[in-house]
């Protein structure tokens, strides 16, 4: 390795650039669909199932809004 740094270290040194950069609610779509590509990968990997790219960013899309009802009826309540 070059830096001795590991894709841990990058991931999270990635994280906290966008954390700086971007706007809450863009921070949050960009933790869900990353979280979608990570979860089709494995699907691939292990299942051989090929998600198509638009599922994965509609599926993102639809589980953050799913969670942040189900967070804001939680703080309502």
């Amino acid at each position: 390795m070059e830096n001795g740094r590991n894709s841990f270290e990058d991931f999270f040194f990635l994280f906290q650039v966008l954390a700086k950069r971007l706007s809450k609610p863009e921070l949050e779509k960009w933790a869900a669909v990353s979280w979608g590509i990570w979860n089709a990968r494995n699907k691939f990997y292990f299942e051989k199932i090929q998600v198509h790219p638009k599922a994965i960013l509609d599926g993102a899309v639809v589980f953050l809004n799913e969670y942040q009802k189900l967070v804001a009826a939680q703080r309502n309540s």
